[in-house]
């Protein structure tokens, strides 16, 4: 199908014009949710925290168990553990 020049123009003028903007996504705010909701929020927040304190003693043990010289080492390692779970776990949760 062959456009007239006038339409192909108006076509051509549609395309090009960019879109309004869409408005962005509503913020989370955690007072929003319900009761029951919050709790779990808050629950699974503290124990999180729990979790890295674990790393924490994890590492201290660890440490404690080889010849100084390797201490770094261990604690390295200890570091990127934690590191690299946390990447995992934001990726695929």
């Amino acid at each position: 199908r062959i456009l007239s020049p006038q339409r192909k123009r108006a076509f051509l003028l549609k395309m090009a014009t960019p879109a309004a903007p869409s408005a962005p996504p509503p913020m989370f705010y955690l007072a929003d949710i319900g009761g029951d909701q919050a709790l779990d929020a808050f629950y699974l927040l503290i124990m999180g925290v729990f979790v890295f304190f674990m790393q924490c003693g994890f590492a201290l043990l660890e440490a404690g168990t080889v010849r100084s010289k390797n201490t770094k080492n261990i604690l390295l390692k200890n570091l990127l553990d934690a590191c690299l779970g946390a990447i995992i776990w934001w990726a695929w949760g």
